[in-house]
């Protein structure tokens, strides 16, 4: 009875917030090919019952150092050919500078990306993306995110070449703290910012403690995603939505619909390698 009494008791939004990693079977398109948990997928936020029931944003989150050799021996293949149906994707490739190199392709182009990168890739673009290096020793991760609580695939088109595109417009390589907006991308449907700390960052001790934000309100239709990533003690974010209060570590994320008022600040760990991602489902970052 007494351990009843000291429960916390479930607050208003609490249903926003999610802790830890869902490892799901299976993604369509994609392959792994080595065990667990890497045979399995890292979903930080989605639509489902199990992390954010409606959530209009999903996210994909893949996290590798050298904790994790069978990412740095190169034996994990990400997606193959395919494309959305009525959503866009923006993959965003984050951590330390050096740390590892993707191939995208969109259509037939082929795009080499390190950190910290983004494409963006419209509704019913052929795509795939795999790593083809790591850094030794450096740290960093994948986040791939879609304009819906669910990830829909369908199979590729076989490219026209008579079609031409200028794909080249879809890719934003090391620009912070923006890593996608419509002022980057005309197209895009994302608004991404992105502020990462590095084991070596030789300011971490002024940026201890930074407002990202105060007190604010999104439009209704408007949502945005807080993702904290990276090493598990690197970063801890501080969230107020209303009056309910939050502390957050990686890897944790938060969903927070239009309309909800939200106040957020963070603070980094020296010598741990982490950030905080925040992701609105629109192109431009508004406030009412």
């Amino acid at each position: 009875m007494i351990l009843l009494m000291e429960m916390k008791e479930m607050g208003k939004f609490d249903k926003y917030v999610v802790k830890g990693i869902k490892w799901q079977k299976s993604l369509p398109y994609h392959v792994s090919k080595i065990g667990p948990p890497f045979n399995k997928w890292p979903i930080l936020m989605d639509g489902s019952e199990k992390r954010v029931s409606g959530a209009r944003i999903w996210a994909y989150y893949m996290f590798f150092n050298d904790a994790n050799p069978g990412l740095a021996k190169m034996q994990l293949k990400w997606a193959d050919r395919h494309r959305h149906p009525d959503i866009d994707e923006t993959y965003l490739v984050l951590g330390q500078r050096d740390s590892f190199k993707v191939e995208i392709t969109l259509d037939e182009e082929v795009f080499h990306l390190t950190p910290p990168s983004a494409a963006f890739i419209p509704s019913g673009f052929t795509h795939s993306i795999k790593p083809i290096e790591f850094g030794e020793g450096a740290t960093g991760g994948l986040v791939a995110t879609v304009t819906n609580g669910e990830y829909l695939c369908i199979p590729p088109n076989e490219f026209d070449m008579k079609e031409t595109r200028e794909n080249e417009a879809f890719i934003v390589r090391h620009e912070t703290p923006i890593l996608m907006s419509k002022e980057k991308v005309e197209r895009a449907t994302m608004h991404v910012f992105y502020d990462f700390n590095e084991t070596n960052d030789p300011v971490i001790d002024e940026r201890q403690k930074e407002m990202i934000t105060n007190r604010h309100v999104h439009p209704e239709g408007m949502n945005e995603v807080i993702l904290v990533i990276g090493q598990g003690s690197s970063v801890t974010l501080e969230l107020t939505l209303e009056n309910e209060q939050f502390q957050l570590t990686p890897p944790s994320a938060v969903y927070i619909p239009g309309g909800i008022e939200h106040e957020l600040q963070y603070s980094f760990k020296k010598g741990k390698v982490g950030g905080i991602l925040s992701i609105c489902d629109k192109g431009d970052y508004l406030k009412i």
